[in-house]
């Protein structure tokens, strides 16, 4: 299988760097490589994301998402997205734990939509602006 999809991301707090990569079959690759030069057999092993994507994976991204309060860190997850039209959020810190999955659809047409492209920005917090004027 071609790699249609390679991401390295070495902020990942305590896991050195962390490899992605992904072809058309919809499984993702993960190696986390420790920051040490000894590299060993044991390290190269890859977990493999599966059971979400269908097709070709169109983009894989890594992001840091700011805490929501402050008794929780930030999330270091992984953003994967499928021809399929299906897009999944993984956790990095939990050896590729999947975290959230969705499938665009057409309700208007009652089917699904194919993604050719995906692109997502990595938040600086969860205040987008918005006030809500009800809470006054």
């Amino acid at each position: 299988e071609s790699i249609t999809s390679l991401v390295f991301d070495d902020n990942v707090a305590g896991n050195g760097v962390i490899c992605t990569a992904a072809g058309s079959s919809g499984d993702i690759c993960m190696w986390s490589l420790p920051s040490s030069d000894a590299i060993d057999d044991k390290a190269m092993e890859a977990t493999t994301l599966s059971g979400v994507h269908s097709d070709q994976i169109i983009s894989l991204a890594t992001m840091v998402l700011p805490s929501q309060n402050e008794d929780t860190n930030e999330l270091n997850v992984l953003f994967s997205a499928s021809r399929d039209g299906s897009f999944a959020l993984w956790d990095l810190d939990r050896n590729g734990e999947l975290i959230f999955t969705s499938q665009c659809a057409d309700i208007v047409n009652d089917s699904t939509v194919s993604l050719t492209c995906a692109d997502v920005t990595n938040p600086t917090s969860w205040d987008d602006g918005y006030n809500d004027s009800s809470k006054s």
